[in-house]
């Protein structure tokens, strides 16, 4: 999203975004064991929301997740990525 940006905690995880169809795809890739449980309790916690179509996870080899986020809940996402620390900063950009 344009609005939003984020540094990624390169110690952690390394992570890649691109738009898919309207929707925003990425793939991260757990660089320590700590990231990678923190990426499983990031699934189970949207796997139990109300509409579970919104995230959907799509685990790979090598500790790595595709992640399809929805653009309705990706402020919500990147946030939870920041929780878990697995970003160091998020920043609106051109809000007054």
């Amino acid at each position: 999203m344009k609005n939003l940006t984020y540094e990624v905690n390169k110690s952690q995880i390394y992570l890649k975004e691109q738009d898919d169809a309207g929707d925003c795809a990425f793939m991260i890739q757990a660089k320590t064991n700590d990231a990678l449980n923190r990426l499983r309790q990031m699934k189970i916690f949207f796997e139990s929301d109300k509409v579970s179509t919104d995230i959907l996870f799509y685990p790979q080899k090598d500790k790595v997740y595709q992640v399809i986020v929805r653009k309705e809940v990706y402020t919500a996402f990147i946030v939870h990525l920041f929780q878990l620390q697995l970003l160091k900063t998020v920043q609106w950009n051109g809000i007054a």
